[in-house]
């Protein structure tokens, strides 16, 4: 992975925006699930984003 952080946000963001012109319906209830998962709730928004990382870290994501 030769991409900086910088190069690999752009990518991302391309490719959603990709999403988005292709499956509207689909990006919506991606950002729907995304957005009710980081709601405060039995842990806060901090941990959640904390797990997120991790699992992202062990994954190699």
């Amino acid at each position: 992975m030769s991409e900086s952080p910088k190069q690999m946000i752009e990518h991302l963001q391309k490719g959603a925006g990709k999403l988005a012109s292709s499956s509207p319906q689909e990006m919506k209830a991606l950002t729907d699930f995304v957005q009710s998962v980081f709601k405060e709730g039995a842990l806060d928004l901090k941990t959640k984003e904390a797990i997120a990382i991790a699992i992202s870290v062990y994954s190699r994501c």
